[in-house]
């Protein structure tokens, strides 16, 4: 029975992994770079324990990982995989912190543009209030000059304004008896979600202004939390369909939240790729070090080009960001694997086809999620 000093005596090398001099089986570190003196191949252990000691540990192993891993696909990888891990972040911490970054920029862009959307709104409600309170003084004065002249007819101002209020809800009334009566209000549509819900739409396109509960009413549904919820979801949708503003806010969190179901799809992914190159040396392990390393690119090319749109206001980086990470995952492939042009590409295409296919699950899934929400 070997002792605990003895195993893991049998777990270090003769040789530094990470610089290549000669140490002695007896050091737990090398004595000329500092890495650890350990022949274990990666483990998902590695992963998590290598994370937690470190962060926000980000020193110029970080600019020695960042950009030979941007401008050098597929090098840092396979030099990780060898070995030399000490001049290099470990993949999962940097994927996840820069998969931070990204959600952290994405919610502040849309922080931002939401305020200025309400500074906006406010302006223009102001606006408009503004106008009517010249509109009725005009009104106001017009009826006064009129009451002078006709004494025998004249009207009080104020019973005017009630009689002109009192005609306009009887008009607002008979409109909305109106629509209800245009409707065809069948038992079947009633108990079908979708019919109710494009009453509901179809009502809140005429009718705006008016609260859920009075829409309810007017409709002719029980005023209960279902139908309420209903309701809010119909104007969800019609807000989609015609203000720009908000399909870009909905935009931007179906964006952060397609990317942390892809995030938790990534075991799967790794799966078909493990499947994909089966043959190859590696394990699980070290193919996902990979799919790490070309998700954080691809996370740092959607950080650059969002920022990008954001400074010249192109409303195209996302699609040139996709573009480019195409290119560059065929070049990683290809530099990591090392296998022929033809049998990457068609490795390529269907990595490709199942994270689509992957991407698609997981947005129709948050899109449910984001519209129940």
């Amino acid at each position: 029975m070997k002792s605990i000093s003895e195993f893991k005596k049998d777990k270090r090398g003769s040789t530094c992994l990470n610089c290549e001099r000669t140490i002695s089986t007896n050091d737990n570190f090398c004595p000329n770079c500092g890495q650890i003196n350990n022949t274990n191949r990666i483990s998902l252990k590695y992963y998590f324990s290598e994370y937690l000691t470190g962060f926000f540990s980000f020193d110029n192993r970080f600019f020695k990982t960042i950009i030979p891993l941007i401008f050098k696909p597929g090098k840092v990888t396979r030099e990780f995989i060898e070995g030399k891990r000490k001049k290099y972040v470990n993949p999962f911490q940097l994927y996840l912190n820069i998969t931070i970054i990204f959600f952290l920029l994405i919610g502040l862009f849309s922080t931002i543009d939401n305020f200025k959307d309400s500074q906006k709104m406010i302006a223009m409600e102001q606006t408009e209030v503004k106008d009517l309170t010249n509109a009725l003084d005009s009104l106001k004065t017009i009826i006064a000059d009129e009451n002078k002249k006709n004494d025998s007819t004249a009207t009080d101002t104020n019973d005017f304004s009630i009689d002109f209020d009192y005609n306009v809800d009887s008009i607002k009334k008979s409109d909305v008896n109106l629509h209800k009566s245009e409707k065809d209000f069948t038992s079947s549509a009633t108990n079908i979600l979708i019919d109710k819900i494009t009453d509901f739409m179809e009502y809140d396109e005429e009718n705006e202004e008016v609260d859920i509960p009075t829409a309810l009413n007017e409709l002719g549904y029980k005023v209960n939390n279902w139908n309420i919820f209903y309701f809010s979801k119909a104007q969800n949708i019609n807000k989609f369909m015609e203000d720009a503003a908000f399909r870009k806010s909905y935009g931007d969190s179906l964006v952060s939240k397609i990317s942390i179901a892809l995030f938790l799809l990534l075991p799967v992914f790794t799966l078909i790729v493990v499947l994909l190159y089966i043959r190859n040396k590696y394990n699980y392990s070290e193919h996902l070090v990979f799919v790490f390393h070309t998700q954080t690119v691809f996370f740092i090319l959607l950080i650059f080009f969002i920022l990008f749109d954001r400074v010249f206001k192109t409303g195209w980086g996302i699609s040139l960001a996709i573009l480019l990470f195409l290119i560059y995952l065929f070049i990683a492939l290809r530099n990591f694997y090392k296998q022929g042009r033809f049998k990457t590409f068609i490795k390529y295409v269907l990595l490709n086809s199942f994270y689509v296919f992957l991407a698609t699950i997981g947005g129709i899934i948050v899109s449910f999620i984001a519209f129940l929400i």
